[in-house]
């Protein structure tokens, strides 16, 4: 999966967690909630992907640094600099699970609210 692909997937997770609900419209809350359960998996693909390019990026730069006789806190400092892209991606993989895992319970609370809400409209109490 290129960075591309994992930077498209993780714009349809956002976009699925950004998406808004009525506060009367148990089918949209309903409905959202189970893309946010079906991304679940679309997700730890992208975070493990993003993690996997993060660490190839890593060791092509330590290859190619391998030869010079640099401190390894001056390597270090040339990896964080090459691999930056993909530092920031990888952590926006870790920040977007995090997020998706909270949307998730988010949505359940609102659904059972609406529910409990919808029984006592209907019986009166």
């Amino acid at each position: 999966m290129t960075s591309q692909e994992i930077e498209t997937n993780l714009k349809t997770v956002r976009d699925c967690i950004e998406m808004q609900v009525g506060t009367d419209d148990i089918a949209g809350a309903l409905e959202k909630l189970n893309k946010l359960i079906i991304l679940q998996g679309l997700q730890a693909d992208n975070h493990a992907k993003a993690k996997k390019a993060y660490l190839e990026a890593q060791v092509k730069v330590l290859d190619d640094l391998a030869g010079g006789d640099m401190p390894a806190s001056i390597m270090m400092k040339a990896i964080e600099a090459h691999c930056a892209e993909q530092s920031m991606q990888f952590t926006y993989a870790e920040r977007l699970s995090a997020g998706l895992s909270n949307a998730i319970e988010g949505m359940r609370s609102v659904v059972s609210t609406m529910k409990t809400e919808m029984m006592q409209s209907k019986y009166g109490q």
